[in-house]
């Protein structure tokens, strides 16, 4: 169901530095909002786990549980702050 070869290699690398990037530039900014962030680095990191798992898939069906695993804790990152309006704001 997984296949590491050098394309799947360099996405590991590509999303797991793109993670560390996230959230070296967010502790700053949960400090200063008063977030508690256990739950967002979860979630940050289970999207690049899926993110990566999609770039190392073989088959459709691992390609579909990689696609909801990050789609779904992106999904809940997009309204994480729910006292601010704009993190719920349904139009």
């Amino acid at each position: 169901m997984v296949r590491v070869d050098s394309f799947s290699v360099f996405f590991h690398f590509l999303v797991a530095a793109v993670a560390v990037v996230v959230i070296l530039t967010s502790y700053e900014y949960m400090a200063v909002q008063q977030i508690r962030a256990g739950e967002y680095y979860a979630l940050i990191l289970f999207g690049a786990v899926g993110m990566s798992l999609m770039s190392s898939a073989v088959e459709l069906v691992l390609i579909f549980i990689a696609l909801e695993i990050s789609s779904i804790s992106t999904y809940i990152l997009a309204g994480f702050r729910r006292q601010v309006a704009t993190s719920s704001d349904r139009r």
